[in-house]
């Protein structure tokens, strides 16, 4: 026989799966959006995911704000166009996520920016066919994972834009731009383009004045190629190497390309050059300049430390250098310090395990991580005096398991205490002690004397009628 609920039992029970959907962070509903957006919107994590049903236009002078941690997902092959601002504000551990619904595979879907001074923090862009278009000026994509599209960024006659702290990967053409001028690629991880005749970095149709910095550039079949009238560009201080090609010139003109202080994976100078196609291969073509080059890779400038990583027995003084004149940066959290580092001015007092992380910067461009390892087994000390009765000789004190006896002038000691929670208690025939809770946190001596008071005769550490009882018939009336 089944019994039937009440409304009052119904209601009970849908209040309470609202309340585990709000607590658990799930969703109740996914929000689809489309068409035009033509007032100041945010898209925030209480709406997503964000499902896109179609075509999104952003009108000229309107902010589209998305916030940490919310998803987009594209259902069908649509584009968002921005004219007026996007402003994507990830956070290093709470990513903005923009990919194609499941089962979807995009091939037309973009995130087209004609607008000026857009921002594009801590995003991962996965899967979008045709990437990010730039048209506008100005623009900054910083620490974004950017894989599995067509062009990953296309600069399209636009200029002024920065690409920083990025990781681009696994695209057609990771970057490309087109009739393009003052841009900047910075500290970016540019990797496994999948064309054979494009670049991993392509700059075509009169693309100058870019520059190329603090990159590596690696596992692709061109690193970077210029194309037609692209030879006014800097390409320094990168590490470009294990490419089929790691600089290939279409570039038809008598001037010379600035590819100076790169590493190479290589040391032998015409090893180099056998990689890098230009005038010596076509003598219609502009020149690379690639000496002086660098032997080792760049970044290897690492974050030095007095203290190696390891166990010490206390806490420790930290002083971290680097050979050159940058900065340091470092974390003692575990998070990157290149992008939530505390700038190092002081030494660092490690007194609990930890891992210490730390970069060294220049030019707002990051050393790879040094990271040190912490493990401190740090001993505390206890002291003090037992008083309250006449013989103070060799009273038991104990903390926690450890035992230490007093002395005639009821001192007592204990060294070499791991740190912690402890209860610190005299124990002595027919006396009362209260006992202290204390917490040891460094090896800073800690003092605390104890009081111990006579007519405790049965042991259960309080005074009642039956040891008022024994006093009286041990010392009479």
């Amino acid at each position: 026989m089944v019994k039937m609920l009440g409304k009052t039992q119904v209601l009970i029970m849908i209040v309470l799966l609202l309340t585990y959907f709000s607590f658990a962070g799930v969703a109740l509903a996914d929000t689809e959006v489309s068409g035009l957006i033509s007032q100041d919107t945010i898209w925030d994590k209480e709406g997503s995911p964000y499902i896109v049903k179609g075509h999104i236009l952003v009108d000229t002078g309107v902010i589209l704000t998305i916030t940490e941690g919310v998803d987009i997902k594209f259902d069908g092959e649509y584009y968002m166009q921005i004219k007026g601002k996007l402003l994507v504000k990830g956070l290093p551990n709470e990513h903005v996520n923009f990919s194609p619904s499941k089962g979807i595979k995009l091939n037309q879907t973009q995130i087209e920016l004609k607008g000026n001074n857009n921002i594009l923090e801590y995003c991962n862009f996965d899967s979008l066919s045709s990437g990010i278009l730039l048209k506008g000026d100005y623009n900054l994509i910083n620490c974004c994972n950017i894989k599995n599209s067509g062009h990953g960024v296309f600069i399209y006659q636009s200029d002024n834009n920065a690409i920083v702290n990025c990781n681009i990967n696994n695209n057609t053409t990771n970057i490309m731009m087109y009739v393009s001028k003052y841009n900047k690629i910075t500290n970016c991880n540019i990797s496994n383009n999948k064309t054979t005749n494009d670049g991993s970095i392509l700059l075509q149709q009169m693309s100058n004045y870019n520059q190329i910095l603090y990159c590596n550039i690696n596992d692709n079949p061109i690193g970077i190629k210029f194309g037609y009238d692209c030879d006014i560009n800097t390409v320094n201080n990168n590490n470009i190497y294990n490419n089929s090609y790691n600089i290939k010139v279409d570039a038809k003109t008598t001037k010379t390309i600035d590819c100076t202080n790169n590493y190479w994976g290589l040391t032998d100078s015409s090893e180099i050059s056998m990689k890098i196609y230009d005038f010596y291969d076509d003598f219609n073509l502009s020149k690379v300049n690639y000496e002086p080059y660098l032997f080792v890779p760049y970044g290897s400038d690492l974050v030095s430390s007095n203290y190696p990583g390891g166990t010490y027995n206390n806490s420790i003084i930290v002083e971290l250098s680097v050979s050159t004149g940058s900065e340091i940066k470092y974390t003692l959290d575990g998070s990157d310090p290149a992008q939530s580092g505390i700038l190092y001015t002081n030494p660092i007092l490690i007194d609990k395990t930890l891992d210490l992380k730390a970069v060294s910067v220049k030019d707002d461009v990051c050393s790879d991580i040094s990271t040190y390892s912490y493990v401190i087994e740090s001993y505390g000390s206890v002291q003090g005096y037992v008083y309250g009765i006449t013989n103070l000789s060799n009273i038991q004190v104990s903390l926690g398991e450890y035992i230490s006896n007093t002395n005639q002038t009821g001192f007592y000691k204990f060294d070499n205490i791991p740190l912690g929670k402890y209860t610190l208690k005299a124990n002595y025939t027919f006396c009362k002690c209260n006992p202290i809770d204390l917490t040891i946190i460094n090896s800073e001596p800690m003092n605390q004397d104890l009081e111990l008071i006579p007519g405790d005769f049965n042991g259960d550490n309080k005074i009642d009628l039956f040891d008022l009882m024994k006093l009286a018939r041990n010392y009479g009336r």
